[in-house]
């Protein structure tokens, strides 16, 4: 997991970060000192993707990091402010902020931040703040400019969206079906249709299929590449009809 800590207290930046490393493993974390610091390295890493054209760097995380622990109160510009920045900037990393006054929690909200905490920090709120961050970075498929990032058998897996033929949810459990094989992964289906993009259509609640793998539908159930089946909904089957016409005229397939 990507971690920054903009915390203009060196001591206090010091002391999470420690106590995070004690806590969990495999953590990349990074500390400024000053929103400005962080904004330039912000705007830095996005550049770079939009500029370079080349597969490794299109494929990499379009989030600056996976969780950032924000103080409030910084020197310049605030973290308010800097949260603000981000968003603008349409990034959506899991926001933290650290204040010591609970009136600011309003203003949070305002920049969709995941929690906030208050200071001095409490060991066991941290713990739980980045514990149900870890929950929902697992939960939620994170988006590239063609890709999606899951957890799989504990590893984060790139998935090529063009590579799904569909998805389907059993008791929380999402697998994807794609060309390479089938990954599954416990999350949501509403979460992973947002993330895949107009290709893809839901045909049933359990079931999310990509459209360029159609070979042909009945009242009842569609025919995916590969021999696959999905359950088609009475009550959607004149939407479906109506969203792979719009799909075909929009694609050429």
């Amino acid at each position: 997991m990507r971690v920054i800590i903009c915390e203009d207290e060196a001591v206090v930046a010091q002391t999470i970060k420690e106590k995070l490393r004690d806590r969990y493993q495999d953590l990349d974390i990074r500390i400024y000192a000053t929103g400005e610091e962080l904004i330039k390295d912000f705007q830095s890493d996005s550049g770079e993707r939009q500029m370079s054209s080349s597969a490794s760097l299109r494929n990499q995380r379009t989030t600056f990091s996976d969780v950032i622990l924000l103080d409030v109160k910084l020197p310049g510009i605030d973290g308010f402010s800097v949260a603000k920045r981000l968003r603008d900037e349409k990034d959506d990393s899991l926001i933290i902020f650290l204040t010591g006054d609970e009136h600011l929690v309003f203003e949070a909200f305002k920049v969709d931040a995941f929690r906030y905490l208050t200071k001095p920090l409490d060991e066991e709120k941290l713990f739980e703040a980045m514990d149900a961050a870890g929950k929902k970075l697992r939960e939620t498929p994170l988006k590239t400019d063609d890709c999606i990032y899951i957890q799989f058998s504990g590893t984060m897996t790139r998935i090529h969206t063009a590579d799904i033929i569909y998805a389907e949810i059993y008791n929380r459990k999402i697998t994807l079906h794609t060309k390479n094989g089938a990954y599954d992964y416990y999350g949501k289906m509403m979460e992973l249709q947002k993330q895949v993009g107009e290709d893809f259509y839901s045909p049933h609640r359990s079931y999310l299929i990509n459209l360029n793998y159609v070979e042909g539908y009945t009242a009842h159930e569609i025919r995916l590449q590969g021999g696959y089946t999905a359950i088609l909904s009475k009550k959607k089957y004149a939407e479906f009809v109506r969203t792979y016409a719009r799909f075909i005229k929009r694609t050429g397939v």
